[in-house]
C-alpha cells in the first residue's frame, strides 16, 4: 500500500524521527546509503534490519488509517452541530414553541446522531480490521526476510570457513 507522504502532515511528523533512512518526500533510501547516513559499516546494521524496514511501513500505515478515520468522524461531528442547530432554529421560530416540532425535530435529531454513532462503530471496526491484518502480513514479511538473510549470511560463512 502507498501512501502519499504529501497529502499527511502526520506522515511528515513521524518521519522527522527517522529523517536518517528516508530522503525527502519519504522515500526509503537504498540499503548501501543507509549504511552511510548512520555512519556506519557494521556488517549487521538494525536500521538496515527488515524489523525496521517493517516497523516504520506499518507505523505510516496505521498514521494513515487513524487520519482517514479521524476526518470522517470530525466531519459527522460537524454534521451533528448543524442539524442539532437547525432543529433549535426550526423549535423556536415564530416565537411559540410547539410541543409537538419540539418533539419531531428532537427524534430526528436523535435519529440523525444514532445513523452517525453507528458509522463511527463500523468505521472504527473497519480500520482496527485493515491495521491487524497489515500488522500481521508485515510482521511476517519481517520474518521471513530475516530468516532469508541469516541463511544467506550462513551459507556465506560457511563457504568463506575452513576446517582447522
Amino acid at each position: 500500500m502507498d501512501i502519499d507522504v504529501g497529502q499527511s502532515p502526520g506522515i511528515a511528523i513521524l518521519l522527522s524521527f527517522v529523517p536518517k533512512i528516508y530522503m525527502e518526500g519519504g522515500e526509503e533510501m537504498p540499503n548501501s546509503n543507509k549504511r552511510q547516513a548512520v555512519g556506519g559499516g557494521m556488517p549487521w546494521d538494525p536500521l538496515n534490519s527488515p524489523q525496521m524496514t517493517h516497523f516504520i511501513r506499518m507505523q505510516k500505515l496505521l498514521l494513515s488509517e487513524t487520519e482517514k478515520y479521524s476526518s470522517e468522524w470530525f466531519r459527522r461531528r460537524c454534521e451533528a452541530a448543524a442539524t442539532a442547530t437547525r432543529a433549535v432554529t426550526e423549535t423556536a421560530s415564530g416565537g411559540v414553541i410547539d410541543p409537538l416540532v419540539v418533539s419531531r425535530a428532537l427524534i430526528d435529531w436523535q435519529r440523525g446522531s444514532m445513523q452517525r454513532l453507528n458509522e463511527d462503530f463500523r468505521d472504527y471496526l473497519g480500520m482496527m480490521n485493515r491495521c491487524a491484518q497489515r500488522m500481521v502480513e508485515e510482521e511476517s514479511e519481517a520474518i521471513t526476510e530475516t530468516i532469508e538473510d541469516v541463511a544467506k549470511a550462513t551459507k556465506s560463512t560457511r563457504a568463506h570457513s575452513s576446517p582447522v
